[in-house]
């Protein structure tokens, strides 16, 4: 968005400082501005002897197009040194040359707090400014900066609708300095797969190719099936990881994706991955990076102990093969991603994701999760959110997770989750020992 004209209106003032023997009291003088959209200008002063100004400005500008009316408080001081000319009665006729100052941080609000300066002095430079700094945090599709912004604060529960105002901007000033004291912010949020970075898609239609905007459906069972707004991601993450979803208190939740995608990238690195991952014959690095991370949320997010985190993933590992995207497997088809082919049905008895989920009213609660979390069921921070949300509140679940919980070591751990938690149609007891013996093989991987 351009803005298409500046104007502005000017009162000013002037303290004066004489450089000779004339009398400085009496000064009178006026004075032009013109305001533009990074410089302003000062000229036609005449004073009496010679002297230096100094110009005190109170300015309104205002936008043309959709941008609304900004008061902007401001003090811009100029400097004219004049050249007099000497007149009868030791008086002097003076005529100030014009000079132009730079004026770029006119940007402290009414109640002395520094904001933007591109949302006060709105200069062309600063207007791209703003729209890449929202395209960074996933606010752009092609609307109005405007638009964009409102959509911004309506997010961060903003409730001012003057998106110019002291009060909007202060909040919002606020909001994206912190994110900017974490660089890399939006690169960890989407390695652990709570964004998708990616703001459109391209679409190829009888050979014309268009940009159209990103937009996840619930039943996607694509991976990368997240929003692309940040503060969307930050709250998913708060959910997933149990933390108060509190932008007054914004610093702290950075905080803990720091702790957590630490965790995540030493799990992920550590020598102990690598023995687990051979000794249960993973084929692929994204196992390894979902083993990493069902092993974090565990440990961080559910707060399990070794034993307990390593009973449970043994289950994952023999439903999902720590795949996400993985449909129940047939004799005729063992892929572990079916992310290009699997169409998402709650009723279709087919089992998908990291934990196999099977039954209609376990794939409705998952469809349910995505969409509240704006992602789609093939996300692996949804599929964690469900289990949260099954052991936690669905009763049939919750009363089965009990049952795990009365147990106090390693092997009842696996098998007590495997027949009350999964319930699997083969029971026997070759199948449950499968599990513990993964259990073993994560549990001793992990201790050592």
């Amino acid at each position: 968005m351009a803005v298409s004209q500046v104007g502005s209106t000017t009162t000013s003032y002037y303290v004066t400082n004489g450089a000779n023997s004339a009398s400085t009291s009496s000064m009178t003088s006026t004075s032009s501005m013109t305001s533009t959209s990074s410089a302003t200008s000062v000229s036609s002063a005449t004073l009496y002897a010679s002297a230096t100004a100094k110009t005190t400005c109170s300015t309104t500008v205002t936008y043309s197009g959709s941008s609304s009316t900004a008061k902007v408080s401001s003090t811009t001081v100029a400097t004219v040194e004049a050249t007099s000319t000497n007149k009868t009665g030791a008086s002097a006729s003076t005529t100030a040359s014009t000079t132009s100052i730079t004026n770029k941080t006119v940007n402290i609000n009414s109640s002395g707090t520094p904001v933007y300066a591109y949302l006060s002095h709105m200069g062309g430079e600063a207007l791209a400014e703003m729209e890449n700094t929202l395209n960074k945090y996933g606010y752009s599709d092609g609307d109005s900066l405007t638009e964009v912004l409102g959509e911004f604060m309506s997010k961060a529960g903003i409730t001012d609708k003057n998106v110019y105002s002291s009060e909007a901007v202060t909040k919002v000033s606020e909001i994206l300095e912190s994110l900017n004291k974490n660089e890399n912010i939006m690169q960890q949020l989407n390695e652990l797969g709570f964004v998708n970075v990616q703001s459109e898609v391209i679409k190829v239609n009888e050979g014309i190719t268009e940009k159209m905007p990103y937009i996840v459906e619930p039943t996607s069972v694509k991976a990368d099936a997240a929003p692309r707004e940040i503060l969307k991601a930050l709250e998913n993450f708060c959910y997933v990881y149990d933390v108060e979803y509190d932008l007054n208190s914004l610093d702290k939740i950075i905080e803990k994706v720091d702790e957590v995608y630490n965790y995540y990238k030493d799990v992920l690195g550590s020598d102990n991955i690598e023995k687990i991952y051979k000794d249960l014959e993973l084929t692929s690095y994204k196992q390894k990076e979902n083993f990493s991370k069902t092993w974090t949320f565990f440990k961080i997010g559910m707060g399990f102990s070794n034993e307990l985190s390593s009973a449970v993933l043994a289950n994952c590992y023999k439903e999902g093969v720590f795949s996400e995207t993985n449909r129940q497997d047939t004799k005729y088809d063992a892929k572990l991603d079916d992310s290009q082919t699997y169409e998402y049905e709650s009723n279709d008895g087919k089992g998908f994701g990291i934990m196999q989920w099977t039954y209609q009213p376990r794939k409705e609660n998952l469809i349910r999760l995505a969409y509240e979390m704006g992602s789609g069921v093939g996300n692996i921070n949804v599929q964690f959110a469900t289990f949260k949300d099954e052991i936690t509140k669905v009763d049939l679940v919750k009363g089965a997770w009990s049952s795990v919980l009365k147990e106090n070591d390693l092997e009842s751990y696996t098998r007590t989750f495997m027949l009350e938690v999964e319930n699997p149609k083969d029971k026997s007891e070759n199948k449950q020992k499968e599990r513990v013996d993964a259990a073993w093989i994560i549990y001793n991987g992990m201790e050592g």
